[in-house]
């Protein structure tokens, strides 16, 4: 699988991240995601975690809503 450690992705009808960290997390893959200014040149503080959707359309994201995820993902991550 390609790393996706900082590449930019787009958030359907939201803004863009640069992803920081990789989890897989029951067989999904997981981001830690900054987003980033809108013209794409600055980082910001605001961090979200992103879950990858792969369907026989193609590739989609979503931010991670669950807190009890978000406690997972951040303890996981955080090794």
């Amino acid at each position: 699988m390609e790393s996706k450690k900082n590449q930019i992705i787009d958030l359907e009808g939201s803004s863009s991240y640069i992803i920081l960290e990789h989890a897989i997390y029951k067989g999904e893959n997981y981001y830690l995601g900054a987003r980033l200014s809108e013209d794409k040149k600055e980082i910001t503080d605001d961090m979200t975690y992103i879950h990858e959707i792969n369907k026989e359309d193609g590739v989609y994201f979503e931010t991670v809503t669950d807190f009890d995820l978000i406690k997972k993902l951040t303890k996981y991550m955080d090794q």
